[in-house]
């Protein structure tokens, strides 16, 4: 980069994406004068040694050997940067209980620095050496060591970016940001003066002509300490000098690989994305789908990892359920029906929509022809008018505001806070109509959204077949105990074959046919299971005489073993080294490690009559594992999307099932008469609560009537009407048969 303040900066980043090495070269390609910071990472993972984190980082200048420096770095148990030594002390950190960084004591002339948190986690107070800030939403306030009285900034966003400050002494001051947010032209009302400050890529201070008097915010609108160096981006503390955070990431997303490192900047590309939450990059959430996102907000990462786990990624070979289809059909008429009365109440709202919007536009008009003649007497009317008319009209405030020619500059600060008050009432109406008009649209799709989706459960309900989908598998190589003692790899296993099967809680041994066997090629939640085969009691298994004495067995993560240690089944991914496991002759073989992970694999999984049982080896050691549940007739439901349903529609598909797996996962489902108790629809009854129910949606039983559900109103939720209006159905052919009582031991789609 060059210019009046040019820079050179050049990176080396590891097999894993983490940096080696930053180069900061000579402007004029003086290689003597480069500085080269190597990053050196612990050589082992463990407790202080957390992984990603960096043990030290040398900075060295073969021009000037006196400026070398080593900064080394010690860390809690909980990865969080303890100490960090430089050549200008060791500072001390520690944290609250929610992880916040609470004191920096350093034993150089930094001082001492205290930090205090408001409930959801925002800086509330900082209280330094040399002064104590207060911080309150958009505004700062400053008490100086020894002052009388306090110093406040105040922060005015257009559209979302920060465009100027007022300070406790009257003064405006105009900001002009760069595209990442960062504060960097700065314009006083009173004076014109221009203060620039500049910023390299991960946010090391530049260059900077004049003294910033706008407020603490800097690179990328963080909160900045020009006393300990650090940068607080919402959820953690960020230091420029080595563009890397002091606490790991709070988010895990195994979909995201450039994010893995818990400690880097904004995946490592600060040029094209950036993290001013210290959560997220923004590449990856939430201006896009974020798959670890609750609608586009990070969450924590004990609840993706919950979703993970209830998510199943499985699928399977298509099985015909024409009794579902055949159902379905029966259904159609009354979806009809049901949709016709939507579209009617859709007309009504939409009426209302169209009343409420030509009110909001008639307000807004007023305001936007009085903001014109504030712009027009800085920009002109003509530009003004064509701003108005054909450009963006925050857009054009910001321009008025920011941007005018410099010989306007002294009007535009004159009509600055009329401007901004104007504004303020303008945003308010402009909004009202924006919303207005998006609910007269919303309203008007969703009546042709109501015929669509009865053609589409039409033309269901004259050939749909389901698929079916299986959670829990082996890999091909898995072999499967036979009932005359041999074995087979289950990819090889057929229909028709019979396998040893046991019933755990009586003993009972038995041949069983294999009824269907069920190929998966999306599973992606593995757990490989080491056993120590050597049995615990009883006759000595038969082995291969070269076996050692610890096997892998690779699974899927809710695949139910029968767990003897605790007389249950329980899934592979629950399981803890020291359960014990049943094996043909009832001896017990011990679980000795229990390896979780992610890979896409082809996989098999066998339905087995009347026991549901069968015996899978680890080496030549045979365990016992089920195909669902701990009750030997406990079944599971498998579902299957719609052919045509959209990203959104999968994905609150995705949210029912996984709600109705927990409640099955705890034991709280199974097929019961589906009996209604209060009259009149789901959705009516929702929206006389004061519950929103969206156009296009039906109120759902979460827990459906004919699976244990209650007809109460905490019991009812909205739910994409196609995703209702097929769910609904595949269920009820699924448990036709079924004696009431019959528990669900998972559910699943695919």
């Amino acid at each position: 980069m060059g210019g009046p303040s040019p820079y050179w900066q050049s990176w080396s980043y590891d097999a894993t994406g983490a940096r080696s090495t930053q180069v900061d070269h000579d402007p004029s390609g003086d290689t003597t004068h480069d500085t080269t910071a190597t990053y050196t990472p612990f050589t082992t993972a463990g407790k202080g040694h957390p992984a990603h984190a960096v043990d030290k980082v040398d900075k060295v200048t073969p021009g000037d050997p006196a400026a070398n420096t080593t900064n080394s770095y010690t860390y809690d148990d909980t990865g969080n940067v303890q100490t960090r030594t430089t050549r200008a002390g060791t500072d001390t950190l520690t944290y609250d209980d929610e992880g916040n960084l609470s004191e920096l004591a350093s034993t150089g002339s930094s001082g001492d620095t205290k930090y205090l948190y408001n409930a959801d986690g925002s800086l509330l107070l900082r209280h330094s050496p040399d002064a104590t800030t207060l911080y309150a939403g958009d505004e700062e306030i400053t008490l100086k060591k020894d002052a009388t009285s306090a110093d406040g900034v105040r922060y005015i966003s257009i559209a979302g970016e920060t465009v100027a400050t007022h300070s406790s002494d009257g003064h405006f001051t105009y900001l002009i940001p760069d595209r990442q947010g960062t504060g960097t032209l700065a314009i006083d009302s009173q004076t014109q003066q221009v203060t620039r400050r500049q910023y390299k890529p991960f946010g090391e201070t530049r260059d900077q002509t004049g003294t910033w008097t706008a407020g603490q915010r800097g690179y990328v609108g963080g909160t900045q300490d020009d006393n300990t160096g650090l940068t607080n981006l919402g959820a953690r503390e960020y230091d420029p000098s080595i563009g890397r955070f002091l606490s790991p990431d709070p988010l895990l997303a195994p979909g995201a690989p450039q994010s893995w490192n818990a400690y880097d900047y904004a995946d490592d590309t600060p040029i094209t994305t950036s993290d001013p939450t210290g959560a997220c990059a923004a590449a990856d959430c939430p201006t896009r789908n974020c798959p670890y996102c609750i609608n586009g907000t990070p969450t924590d990462a004990d609840s993706m990892q919950r979703a993970m786990n209830d998510h199943p990624g499985s699928g399977s070979t298509p099985n015909n359920t024409k009794s579902y289809a055949k159902k379905y059909k029966a259904d159609v008429s009354n979806s009809t029906a049901h949709a016709q009365a939507e579209e009617r109440a859709l007309e009504r709202q939409k009426a209302t929509a169209d009343a409420t919007a030509a009110a909001a536009k008639r307000q807004a008009s007023g305001f936007k022809h009085r903001l014109l003649s504030l712009v027009a007497d800085v920009i002109g009317i003509t530009d003004a008018y064509n701003c108005f008319t054909k450009g963006d009209v925050m857009g054009c405030v910001n321009t008025a505001l920011t941007a005018v020619p410099w010989g306007k500059i002294f009007k535009a600060i004159k009509v600055g806070v009329e401007a901004f008050k104007v504004w303020r009432a303008l945003d308010r109406a402009y909004t009202a109509v924006k919303d207005a008009e998006e609910a007269a649209k919303v309203a008007e799709d969703a009546v042709k959204a109501e015929h669509m989706v009865v053609e589409a459960e039409k033309a269901e309900g004259a050939g749909a077949e389901a698929a079916s989908c299986a959670t829990h598998s082996f890999i091909p190589s898995t072999a499967v105990r036979l009932a005359d003692g041999s074995s087979k790899p289950i990819s090889n296993v057929k229909a028709g074959d019979t396998v040893l099967a046991t019933d755990p809680q009586t003993g009972v041994t038995a041949p069983e046919p294999v009824q269907n066997v069920i190929v998966t090629t999306t599973d992606k939640d593995f757990t490989t299971l080491t056993l120590d085969t050597a049995p615990v009691r009883g006759p000595p298994q038969k082995a291969k005489a070269d076996a050692p004495a610890r096997q892998p067995l690779t699974t899927t993560w809710h695949h139910p073993f029968w767990d003897v240690t605790h007389h249950r089944w329980t899934n592979a991914h629950d399981l803890t080294p020291g359960t014990k496991l049943r094996t043909t002759d009832g001896t017990t073989v011990t679980v000795a490690e229990v390896h979780n992970f992610h890979q896409h694999q082809t996989t098999y999984d066998l339905t087995v009559g009347t026991l549901h049982t069968y015996y899978v080896e680890a080496g030549a050691t045979p365990v016992l594992v089920h195909n669902c549940g701990n009750d030997p007739e406990a079944v599971h439901l498998d579902l299957t999307y719609k052919d045509g349903w959209s990203s959104d529609q999968i994905d609150e598909a995705d949210g029912k099932v996984a709600y109705l797996n927990d409640l099955a996962q705890d034991g709280l489902l199974e097929k019961t008469p589906s009996v209604r108790v209060v009259k009149g629809s789901a959705a009516g009854r929702l929206r006389r609560a004061g519950e929103k129910v969206p156009p296009g949606n039906d109120g759902d039983h979460m827990q459906d009537l004919q699976l244990g559900g209650s007809d109460t109103l905490d019991n009812l939720g909205a739910l994409n009407a196609s995703v209702n209006r097929s769910l609904g159905p595949q269920i009820a052919a699924q448990l036709e048969g079924l004696a009431d009582g019959t528990k669900i031991c998972g559910v699943s789609i695919c």
